[in-house]
């Protein structure tokens, strides 16, 4: 999922007030107005309610377990973050749900009452650990939580940690600057060896989407429809290609979000 960055002067009390503007827009109770409020959210530039609220915590010193206890609440709830492709998603039911670069799980546990099972990817220890927290506070028995990323092969490979971790991603190779830590990495083909079938996959991976892609072509047949964030807008003819020959339709959200549905009756 892609965050972007505050732009604003660096006042406490600004970003303080910010907050609480954005806190309330997010629990205003939906309406017949509720798309224009989505669309006002989306205008402020920085939708990631939960990590900026995190962000105030850990300057006024507060424990961790503050930071779980908020975002577990917070989490899960239209309008709070991506509010477009939120309210979409939250359309979308099911048996399964995979949840690829899963952050702390506000996917997964927007779906958690959609979808019987659900499988949350995500490599980065510190955000696998918290999502691990949110999901015991939430007590969504339903979502397997796997500390690893997903890639066009199995084994170890470096990752890029940024300091907005939400953009952490991998790396062909260590990184000159920056944090890099090594993860274990997995193919969706392994993943969905147990399932004949995949209701929904949701892909956010930073740049990352073709080698996960390239590591589910045993499983196109059985996933029925994908949501996928495209980092790089250049290689939007290529993702629409790629798809297209494992007959799905395609629906561009937005700009750089792309809904993939399986036709019905539809086989390679």
């Amino acid at each position: 999922m892609t965050y972007r960055t505050m732009r604003f002067p660096g006042s406490f009390v600004y970003y303080l007030l910010f907050g609480g503007y954005l806190l309330v827009l997010a629990f205003l109770e939906r309406s017949s107005s509720c798309r224009r409020k989505l669309l006002l959210v989306e205008k402020l530039q920085w939708t990631d309610l939960s990590a900026y609220l995190t962000w105030i915590m850990r300057h006024l010193g507060l424990p961790s377990t503050f930071a779980v206890a908020l975002e577990a609440r917070l989490l899960g709830q239209v309008g709070v973050i991506e509010p477009r492709m939120s309210a979409f998603m939250k359309t979308r039911r099911g048996q399964v749900f995979v949840d690829v670069g899963a952050y702390h799980g506000h996917y997964s546990l927007l779906l958690s009452r959609n979808f019987k099972q659900i499988i949350a990817i995500e490599p980065l220890p510190r955000n696998a650990d918290f999502l691990r927290r949110v999901v015991n506070y939430r007590k969504a028995h339903n979502i397997r939580i796997l500390e690893m990323a997903a890639s066009a092969q199995a084994g170890h490979t470096p990752l890029l940690v940024m300091p907005q971790m939400s953009e952490s991603r991998l790396e062909s190779q260590p990184a000159s600057m920056g944090a890099t830590i090594i993860v274990e990495t997995v193919t969706l083909d392994s993943i969905l060896l147990p399932f004949d079938e995949v209701d929904l996959m949701k892909l956010d991976v930073e740049g990352a989407e073709f080698d996960v892609v390239e590591g589910a072509k045993d499983s196109m047949s059985k996933i029925r429809s994908w949501l996928i964030e495209l980092h790089d807008q250049a290689e939007k003819r290529k993702l629409e290609s790629y798809l297209s020959n494992y007959d799905y339709h395609l629906l561009w959200l937005d700009q750089g979000h792309l809904f993939a549905s399986r036709r019905l009756g539809g086989q390679r």
